[in-house]
């Protein structure tokens, strides 16, 4: 994948003089103070080429400070400094399926292996947003630059659980699928974790080479520091009552949490483009 970036570099370079930051009809290569630009992650460009070449499905390249579906905008303030922003909003839903033996079969029945289904449903929803300043330096189309971006936002994780094997006076201990906890015998059914407010600071170091007239690709690595702090949350549990033959529920409260962290936020890499105007 390296080798393919080198190869779109090198033939981008055609389009330019080799000395003059000018293209042949003229147009200055690097954008001037005052332009804004948008960026877009350029990784799945990147992944598809590569999958394309060596058929790996599982090909990955990322390197920078765009963050998955983030809008990241900077804005010239002079040549030799950019203040910049990234959007980065979270929202997936993922469905998990575990396969577990049929209560309902007989045991010790060789000619069925029948299994049920248990299912998890994670949802995740959430916004950050990232505010920094970047010092820049330029040799040719090449630019190099270092500063510090702000992060402040929130974030909320749930899940859900449904079993395969019911509860019932025959079967008050069901096979189901072990999710970590328990709560005191309980089987869990639902989680939902306390509003979480996020606070960052990320050091960062990057390169930004412009192919073509304010077009360029990026390449940046951070240093995260992060604090997370999360409200209380709840989980709701089920288990059979052996005394009333119904299923008893409850709800247990989850503790509040705080964390730090510190760490490199993408040792695995991306490749970002920018669109200057």
């Amino acid at each position: 994948m390296k080798k393919l970036l080198v190869i779109f570099l090198l033939c981008s370079s055609t389009f330019v003089f080799a000395q003059d930051l000018v293209t042949k009809k003229g147009v200055k290569i690097l954008p001037e103070a005052k332009s804004f630009a948008f960026g877009l992650d350029a990784t799945p460009i990147l992944n598809f080429a590569g999958n394309m070449f060596n058929g790996d499905n599982n090909n990955y390249f990322r390197l920078g400070m765009l963050r998955g579906l983030s809008i990241n905008m900077k804005y010239l303030k002079s040549e030799n400094m950019a203040i910049r922003m990234a959007i980065n909003p979270m929202l997936y839903s993922f469905k998990t399926e575990d396969l577990v033996e049929n209560d309902l079969i007989p045991p010790g029945d060789p000619y069925n292996n029948a299994k049920v289904s248990d299912i998890t449903i994670s949802k995740n929803h959430g916004l950050v947003v990232y505010g920094g300043i970047e010092k820049r330096k330029s040799k040719g189309r090449m630019i190099g630059y270092v500063g510090a971006d702000l992060g402040l936002g929130f974030a909320n994780d749930s899940r859900e659980y449904s079993y395969g094997n019911e509860f019932s006076a025959s079967n008050p201990y069901p096979t189901s699928t072990y999710h970590g906890q328990t709560y005191d015998g309980y089987r869990v059914t639902s989680y939902t974790a306390g509003f979480t407010f996020i606070s960052s600071l990320r050091p960062f170091v990057g390169l930004e080479y412009f192919i073509c007239p304010n077009i360029s690709v990026s390449a940046e690595y951070g240093i995260l520091a992060e604090l997370r702090v999360k409200k209380q949350g709840e989980a709701t549990s089920e288990l059979w009552a052996p005394f009333t033959q119904q299923i008893r529920e409850q709800t247990t409260a989850i503790g509040k949490e705080m964390i730090f962290d510190i760490q490199g936020d993408n040792l695995n890499g991306a490749v970002g483009l920018y669109i200057y105007f």
